[in-house]
């Protein structure tokens, strides 16, 4: 919560600019070629603007040709042919796709869910495949490197002159896989 400087509650402190946007395919500024007019609030009385930016009103006119950035190319493509260039931000091609997925059929839409569902499922079953793989993998390693130790304790025990009987006690090793230590 916001307070003001003595103490008492601001109760909209939470409120957010207002961007009112107008999209026109047809002229209605007459006298430059600007797409993009942005006005802000104004007191005629006073003639002063209003600084702070509560409400921003925006026409953007798709017949005009001049843009002043790649966004607005962008949008000026997207929302005179609802196709997003290669080189548009991330959130107009999305944008581009909303609509377009929009457009579809109840059946397309129903085809693409189910692939999407495939795609997931298979997605799924890939992942608790490797995880039961990496679970696997790490109990063989386990298993291998204890053999492993168990057969070098063997080799030291038999070169200190240990008993294979004691050497078999000692590792968890059979004789028989001690005694071919030897060979």
């Amino acid at each position: 919560m916001v307070h003001r400087y003595d103490g008492t509650l601001i109760r909209y402190s939470s409120l957010k600019p207002v961007y009112m946007l107008n999209i026109l395919d047809c002229p209605h500024f007459i006298g430059d070629d600007d797409a993009l007019r942005v006005f802000s609030l104004y007191d005629r009385k006073r003639d002063k603007i209003f600084e702070i930016e509560y409400l921003t009103i925006a026409y953007f006119e798709l017949m005009k040709e001049y843009v002043e950035t790649a966004n607005q190319r962008h949008w000026k493509i997207f929302l005179k042919t609802g196709e997003a260039p290669e080189d548009a931000p991330d959130y107009i091609k999305k944008a581009a796709w909303v609509i377009e997925k929009a457009n579809l059929t109840k059946e397309e839409r129903e085809m693409i869910d189910q692939l999407q569902k495939a795609k997931d499922i298979y997605d799924s079953v890939l992942y608790t495949a490797q995880i039961e793989g990496e679970k696997i993998g790490a109990a063989k390693g386990k298993i291998e490197g204890e053999l492993v130790k168990a057969l070098t304790i063997a080799r030291n025990a038999l070169h200190m002159g240990m008993t294979v009987a004691d050497i078999s006690q000692l590792t968890g090793l059979t004789e028989n896989e001690i005694r071919n230590l030897t060979h």
